[in-house]
Parts: structure tokens; C-alpha cells; sequence
């Protein structure tokens, strides 16, 4: 990349800092107009990514690649790949986990979503993604009331009772929650039949 990168000295070189090339290198800095693209794809979503013990590998990655590279974007996930429309209740980890990325000098942020495909909460999901990338420290649960009571009206205050149970359930069950997991792994915990009747009752 680097050589490629000599031919263009006008043009930022991007390349995929993922999987086995996700360890920043020893013995090579990547020139100055080369932008490190680093994925996220290992990390949890139920807990932020700066205090989540299973993410120190990733902050470990980042902070290596920041002490040879100046240009870093970030490729975030935020949606579950493998059940797009089943619940995914990791709306509480989106502005710290940008308020981090902006604390790591972090100068793009890719976020991916589902798409043309529908996910959960996908709407309200953008709305607040969107914003969060314009101004980090917006106040995310004044940004998600406004678009919930504009959105759903009346029924508002219902779907944001709905979010706050099962998050609070997700917290309290300690378990994962994974972009390439299973609603089937929560069946007695955050998914369980109980909490499913009350989230319809919602």
C-alpha cells in the first residue's frame, strides 16, 4: 500500500485494518497519505467499547495503530448481521462509543447498518447515528425522545418503555450481545417468554 500510495502523493490511499491484518505492524509505518481503515468486528455490543473488558484487544489495535498512523476511520457495526429484524438492544452504547472514537483522534467513522434490508429500530437507529456523527456529546436520550414522540406520536413514551426494559434486562442477565449472534441464546435471559409478554404488553 505503501508503494501505491508513493504513486498518488496527492490522493488518500485507504486500506482495511480487519481480521488477520488487524494488528498494526512492527517494523513499517504506513505513509502519511494512507488512511488505516479498522474494524470493530470483534467487539461486544451490550457494554461500551472504551470500559468492555472483551474489547481491550481492540483498544489495544487502535492505540498501536494511532502511534504510527495519523489518519484513522473506524468501520462500526451496530446492527445484529445474522437476525436483522430480531431485537438488538445496543442503543445505549452508541455516543459513548463515538465520544470515545473522537477521544482517540479517530478522523472517520463508517457505520454500518442494514441497509435497504429493515432492522430493528433501524429508523430511530439513523436518527441517532446521525446525529451523534455530526456532534458526539449531543444528549442521546433527549435525541431519542424527540424522534420517538414525533415518530410514533402518542405511542412514543411506550416504545421508549419498551427499549428502557429490555435493555435494563440485557444489563442485568450479563450476557453478550453479539452482531453475529442467535435471539435464540436469550431465551431465558432478555428473551425470555416473560419478558416477551411484557414487551407485547408494551
Amino acid at each position: 500500500v505503501n508503494k501505491v500510495a508513493a504513486y498518488f502523493p496527492d490522493k488518500i490511499i485507504t486500506t482495511l485494518a480487519y481480521n488477520y491484518t488487524q494488528h498494526a505492524p512492527l517494523h513499517i509505518k504506513p505513509a502519511k497519505n494512507i488512511c488505516i481503515l479498522l474494524s470493530d468486528i470483534d467487539c461486544e455490543r451490550n457494554e461500551p467499547i472504551e470500559t468492555d473488558p472483551k474489547s481491550a484487544g481492540f483498544r489495544k489495535d487502535l492505540q498501536d495503530w494511532t502511534h504510527i498512523c495519523h489518519n484513522i476511520m473506524i468501520w462500526d457495526y451496530v446492527v445484529q448481521l445474522t437476525n436483522y429484524i430480531s431485537p438488538f438492544p445496543n442503543l445505549q452504547t452508541l455516543d459513548p462509543n463515538m465520544r470515545y472514537f473522537e477521544k482517540q483522534n479517530v478522523k472517520g467513522l463508517f457505520v454500518q447498518g442494514s441497509g435497504e434490508d429493515k432492522s430493528a429500530f433501524c429508523e430511530l437507529r439513523s436518527y441517532l447515528i446521525a446525529h451523534l456523527l455530526w456532534q458526539p456529546q449531543a444528549d442521546v436520550n433527549n435525541l431519542m425522545n424527540d424522534f420517538l414522540n414525533n415518530y410514533y406520536g402518542a405511542g412514543g413514551k411506550y416504545i421508549r418503555a419498551y427499549i428502557n426494559l429490555m435493555q435494563n434486562a440485557l444489563q442485568q442477565s450479563g450476557q453478550s450481545l453479539d452482531i453475529y449472534g442467535n435471539p435464540v441464546s436469550a431465551n431465558t435471559t432478555w428473551l425470555s417468554p416473560e419478558l416477551i409478554t411484557q414487551y407485547s404488553d408494551l
